[in-house]
């Protein structure tokens, strides 16, 4: 097996190195030990040290003084010599350190009377040096030996960072989604034995029988020697990746994860060390810890050849590719994608984890399991392999992720937020949950979405678009809302368009989604895993009309995300590939374009049409439907904008049908304030009340409108903005009193009665009930609605 190529030829060049190229090699590798290794400055005039900067007290931690010999004679005392003049004017200047080393490019010379005298010469200057108390550890490093520790070292590193790498991929996953942490391990799961036999295509599956208390890790990760391949599948949001990544550690291996859209053709033609180094290239594995651009591409070439041997003779640990199906060169069996990545890891030993949807597996991947072997090209060596199915969830592992929310002491849930959860998990168990989810929560992704909505909007009726818009939507005004976080446009100038800028968002993603799709040979349309920095950024640019921003305000603000590391100083933008942080995103935001323009869905993936269907089919009173009817080309938003609150005619008329009806009535909603459903009683004789109680803000809004006559509701938010904070300066009286009256208002628009139906559709609704039909009235609304006092306390 290949797999020390790359640091031969490295210990090639060392041997044949002139001093300035051996130096500059031999730092970089004594970068592996200490990053702080750096060419000496505080001691002129020596051929060449690097060393851990000194203490005041001129105390190095660290000190290798390099020396580099004519390759082409031998090793004699007068090589010795020369170190030791070298070393000795080390202890003249005053130095100390803890560590000395002497390296040199020689390796072991001629074994000979020079060679030996050589030998004895260096361990006098050894012995010296050592009893002068300055320098606590002398070490005589040839050329070899020093490669030797250094991959040795290196295989400790590279270890250690794909293990921080996977945990930091499991716990993002977990952050993304309020109540992503709470795991169970006891859920739904079908394995099946892959039986492979000689000169047959195709494999036997045998179902296992197994109990339904047994762990899923058990089942991922078992102990058994004959099986080496583990696939996992199951639907969009089944707790795939979750699960591998959750197995893998709970029996303590060590993890080295790959998203399959890292992979491309290429990399899987090459050899299997290249194979490697071009999956840790991809995901930057070395980027933070070695800031020198020259230092990074040599630990890069060398990756390859230190991890390809870990993994081929170790069962600590376990290679998961996670995604098969979102690589076009996987879920096409034309490229012969699953036989090519077997076959470049037929020398590794470890467990390795396939994980992909179960449409993938059934339709294509099943048919190439054949390719699956132990050892290349010996089709009679082939052993077992296993299929993992996970199912939906029952409504008993609902109930026990609801507990471990409820009694956490981590989660601090106030005490609104505890009893919507408890409701929550009332429907489960009087199993009348489905009149409002259908079978959504029994996906675990979805689940997750629900818990979200369930603690900000209680009780709703939903469906997966609508669950979707709205997580991404509070997702991205949560990010927008942190004070420390940048984003696409400058916060201080937008934050009365708040809104606006998040559909804007919503938009980008959209047309994000429209340029990640390619024709396939069979003249259907299929997705790819990504696209490219400088296309995400020429669309923002062309969404927010700006000139140039930071690629990282977007991924910080928005659903896509990057395998770069997300650090403002290092962040490499415009070479670097963007996707979605899940599939069913890319494929949602796909959707949504298409309904959006009306364009046929027809040679779509099923997921897109069941997505496209499913959004025709949502209630056009839904905010979604809102935001699809918004038009976000740039000349058509310099006219006066029309129909802004996208029902406003059919508030219209249930105003005046209110108008008609008697002053105090029966609302019956749906909505669980308490479990059951209930009869709420509005008495609409407050609502002339508050509106006599607000007359300073309804003639303050009427002066705006008849003043400046706004044509669209940002214009209106713009001067209310301005006119508020100069009455401020001028008559803060004034200002004061308007202020108590929009916080009343306020209260009265958070009124829970007032959201029995979109948002936007009550804020038109007051907007005409209290303070007159005008575009003024609607921005004052919204603006009022942004207000950050606690509206509770009265504040």
């Amino acid at each position: 097996m290949a797999g020390t190529t790359a640091w031969d030829n490295l210990s090639y060049e060392l041997s044949n190195a002139n001093t300035k190229d051996f130096n500059k090699k031999a730092l970089s590798l004594l970068r592996i030990f200490d990053v702080s290794f750096q060419i000496s400055s505080e001691l002129p005039g020596f051929d060449f040290f690097t060393h851990s900067k000194s203490n005041d007290e001129g105390k190095f931690g660290w000190v290798v003084q390099s020396q580099v010999f004519d390759t082409a004679l031998d090793l004699s005392e007068e090589s010795a010599h020369q170190i030791g003049v070298i070393a000795q004017s080390f202890l003249d200047a005053g130095f100390i350190c803890d560590k000395y080393w002497i390296l040199h490019n020689h390796q072991h010379g001629n074994r000979g009377a020079s060679f030996l005298s050589f030998l004895s010469k260096l361990n006098e200057y050894r012995v010296k040096l050592e009893s002068s108390k300055k320098i606590n550890n002398v070490l005589v490093v040839p050329r070899q030996d020093f490669i030797n520790k250094a991959q040795k070292e290196f295989k400790k590193l590279l270890t250690s960072l794909l293990q921080n790498y996977s945990d930091k991929y499991r716990l993002d996953i977990e952050h993304r989604l309020d109540f992503g942490k709470y795991y169970i391990e006891n859920v739904p799961a079908e394995e099946f034995e892959i039986n492979f036999k000689p000169y047959e295509l195709l494999p036997d599956i045998i179902e296992i029988d197994s109990n339904n208390n047994q762990k899923v890790s058990d089942i991922v990760i078992s102990e058994r020697k004959d099986i080496r391949w583990t696939l996992i599948h199951g639907e969009a949001g089944a707790g795939k990746t979750t699960t591998a990544l959750h197995s893998a550690s709970s029996k303590s291996k060590i993890v080295f994860f790959v998203n399959c859209d890292v992979l491309n053709l290429y990399s899987l033609r090459s050899g299997t060390n290249v194979l490697f180094e071009l999956i840790l290239r991809s995901l930057n594995i070395l980027d933070d810890e070695f800031e020198d651009e020259t230092d990074r591409e040599l630990f890069y070439s060398l990756s390859g050849a230190t991890l390809v041997p870990i993994l081929a003779h170790s069962e600590n640990h376990i290679l998961i590719f996670d995604g098969l199906d979102e690589n076009r060169f996987y879920s096409d069996p034309n490229n012969q994608g699953l036989k090519r990545l077997s076959d470049r890891l037929s020398d590794i030993a470890c467990p390795i984890v396939l994980v992909t949807r179960t449409s993938h597996f059934e339709e294509t991947l099943f048919s190439e399991l054949v390719t699956l072997t132990d050892s290349k090209g010996a089709t009679k060596n082939r052993k077992k392999a296993r299929a993992v199915k996970l199912s939906n969830w029952a409504e008993k592992h609902i109930i026990q992720v609801i507990d471990k929310i409820l009694e956490s002491t981590e989660e601090n849930l106030d005490a609104r937020s505890r009893q919507r959860i408890e409701r929550f998990k009332s429907l489960f168990i009087d199993n009348s949950y489905k009149e409002f989810y259908g079978e959504l929560p029994k996906n675990p992704l979805f689940l997750q979405f629900i818990l979200s909505d369930v603690v900000e909007r209680d009780i709703q009726r939903v469906n997966r678009p609508t669950l979707i818009y709205e997580w991404i939507r509070r997702k991205i005004l949560r990010d927008f809302e942190k004070e420390n976080r940048s984003f696409v446009v400058d916060k201080s100038l937008f934050k009365l368009q708040l809104l606006s800028q998040v559909d804007k968002i919503l938009y980008t993603m959209e047309c994000t989604a429209q340029k990640m799709i390619y024709n396939s040979s069979e003249n259907k349309i299929e997705l790819t895993e990504y696209t490219n920095s400088q296309e995400v950024e020429k669309i923002t640019k062309s969404v927010f009309q700006l000139d140039r921003f930071e690629i990282i305000d977007l991924l910080l603000n928005s659903a896509l995300t990057s395998h770069a590391t997300l650090n403002r100083n290092r962040y490499r933008s415009t070479r670097h590939k963007i996707t979605f942080i899940f599939k069913i995103f890319q494929e949602y935001f796909l959707a949504c374009s298409l309904v959006r323009n009306k364009e046929s869905y027809a040679k779509y993936p099923i997921n897109i049409r069941l997505f496209c269907e499913e959004i025709r089919d949502t209630n056009s009173n839904e905010e979604l439907w809102r935001y699809l009817r918004e038009n976000f080309n740039t000349a058509s938003r310099e006219e006066p904008i029309k129909n802004l609150l996208y029902n406003i005619d059919i508030i219209a008329k249930g105003v005046e049908k209110m108008s008609s009806e008697p002053q105090t009535r029966n609302i019956h909603t749906n909505n669980y304030y308490e479990q059951g459903t209930h009869t709420h009683t509005h008495n609409y004789a407050a609502d002339e009340s508050t509106k006599q109680q607000v007359s300073e803000l309804r003639q303050f809004v009427i002066d705006l409108q008849q003043s400046y006559q706004p044509t669209t509701e940002e214009q209106g938010r713009h001067i209310i903005d301005e006119r508020l904070g100069a009455l401020q300066q001028t008559d803060p009286s004034r200002w004061q009193k308007i202020k108590n009256q929009a916080l009343l208002l306020k209260r009265q628009i958070l009124n829970p009665e007032r959201h029995l139906t979109a948002s936007k559709a009550t804020l038109a609704e007051i907007a005409k009930h209290y303070l007159e039909e005008s575009v003024m009235a609607k921005a004052f609304i919204t603006y009022v609605d942004t207000m950050s006092a606690d509206v509770d306390s009265g504040e």
